[in-house]
């Protein structure tokens, strides 16, 4: 298995790029048979920074009916978590009124932010709210969150690669690596 050192901590190989893929062309196929008959815009909210590889590997794959938006939350400082900071968006969420939404992320870990961001969608009465990541840490759930479609289920373990990153580092890591528990 192929380790990488990061910040001084060791990181094992969790998933190939080309696993990564896959489960982005799941991902693609999930959601355009989900929204087949809808004929509007479906609203893509993507979680930032992490998600932006996600975002722009799963647009490609999608048609021209999914609108993408951003909106930069943060729960985390290098490994700690931290209270949930909404940072910036280009979203405004009155516009989600009676529209389908997906939220994008590339990890759900506490689920705490995500959370909060579906309870201030919900405000604006969209028609449906799906939640949709790459990775999922079931237990490391701290509220209950219905994950429409998730990737992968994982262990608690920290991650890093994909865009995913350990105080800035190892975002651009094409495959997505895992704490060593051996150290």
């Amino acid at each position: 298995m192929e380790k990488i050192v990061l910040q001084g901590m060791t990181f094992d190989r969790l998933m190939t790029r080309e696993e990564i893929e896959s489960k982005v062309e799941a991902m693609a196929h999930q959601l355009l048979h989900t929204f087949r008959d809808v004929h509007e815009h479906i609203e893509v909210c993507v979680i930032m920074n992490g998600a932006f590889m996600l975002a722009a590997d799963l647009m490609r794959k999608l048609d021209q009916r999914f609108r993408l938006h951003f909106i930069r939350l943060q729960s985390y400082e290098g490994m700690q978590r931290r209270e949930v900071k909404l940072l910036g968006s280009d979203i405004d969420f009155q516009k989600f009124e009676h529209r389908h939404v997906v939220l994008l992320d590339d990890i759900i870990d506490s689920g705490r932010s995500i959370h909060r961001l579906v309870e201030k969608i919900q405000q604006s009465h969209p028609k449906s709210v799906r939640i949709v990541c790459l990775l999922l840490k079931p237990e490391s759930l701290e509220v209950p969150l219905n994950v429409w479609y998730a990737g992968a289920h994982i262990s608690p373990s920290f991650v890093i690669g994909y865009g995913m990153d350990c105080h800035q580092e190892g975002r651009g890591l094409s495959a997505i690596y895992q704490k060593s528990d051996k150290e």
